[in-house]
């Protein structure tokens, strides 16, 4: 929340081209208001998604495949033979990885059963340990700060060029995004039409953006 409000702060400075006039200044709050009300309403929603998940969790485990049911995502069904590896990332959980991206099961280490759980499927393959909850934070900081980047070097772009080169990557990103998106088993569907609705609104600002381009 921090990363994307300074990195909006910076992103909509750059874009309004310094001008602290009071119009200027009064676009600049408003946009950054307006920024601040969507990222703050989607972490709200997203927030009450996973706490709906989290208390109608349930998980099936027997000797040929493991299901998970919960709420408002649909119900997802692995068998033995699918599973390409089990990973660990120690105080968070399991992940249950199959062939397929975006088709995996996760097990939170605060299920009940989780030990019992984790000594079946052992017997299924090997569990490998990953990095912790740090080295996750980390990571998914990381991968959220990427469309962040562009966006900063979109609104710092100088000449039509680097400002068309630098839309395409990020046109490129979301469609890409929204593709894996659907293909997950681990998003409602309500979130994956938001996301194609997205698009078109990201293709417009882009769009925009580079003709404002002097």
């Amino acid at each position: 929340m921090l990363i994307y409000g300074g990195g909006g702060a910076i992103a909509l400075a750059a874009a309004n081209r310094g001008d602290f006039s009071e119009a200027g200044i009064i676009g600049l709050i408003v946009g950054g208001a307006v920024a601040l009300l969507l990222c703050s309403l989607l972490i709200w929603v997203g927030l009450c998604g996973l706490s709906a998940q989290w208390a109608t969790y349930e998980l099936t485990l027997s000797d040929d495949d493991v299901t998970r049911r919960s709420a408002r995502v649909p119900d997802l069904s692995i068998r033995r033979e699918q599973v390409t590896a089990i990973e660990e990332y120690p105080g968070t959980g399991l992940a249950i990885r199959t062939a397929t991206k975006g088709t995996h099961i996760v097990i939170p280490c605060g299920l009940v059963g989780y030990d019992d759980v984790r000594a079946q499927l052992i017997t299924w393959m090997p569990i490998v340990t990953k990095q912790g909850q740090t080295g996750l934070l980390l990571r998914c900081l990381g991968a959220a700060a990427v469309p962040l980047v562009g966006i900063v070097a979109l609104s710092l772009a100088q000449t039509t060029a680097v400002a068309a080169g630098i839309g395409v990557v990020l046109v490129g990103g979301a469609l890409w995004l929204a593709i894996y998106i659907q293909r997950s088993a681990q998003y409602q569907r309500w979130f994956k039409v938001m996301m194609w609705c997205a698009l078109p609104l990201v293709l417009v600002a882009i769009a925009q953006r580079i003709q404002a381009v002097p």
